[in-house]
């Protein structure tokens, strides 16, 4: 498990279900951490998804082990 720190960049190793408040994330998205993994709290990352009528961002909670550096 890496250590996730503002600004960190990180790419998702899988997909990432967003659930009700949030948007899923596919395998392979690029993302940077907006929030670290405090204590007691789950790690933010801004992810880029790219589609066909172009870029959105999806800030969403991830568990550290669903990232990885690129």
């Amino acid at each position: 498990m890496t250590k996730l720190d503002t600004g960190m960049q990180v790419r998702a190793v899988r997909d990432i279900s967003g659930g009700v408040m949030h948007e899923s994330v596919p395998a392979g998205s690029l993302g940077v951490v907006v929030s670290p993994d405090d204590v007691g709290c789950r790690p933010q990352v801004a992810f880029v998804i790219r589609g066909l009528l172009g870029d959105r961002q999806v800030v969403t909670d991830v568990d550290p082990d669903d990232v990885e550096p690129p």
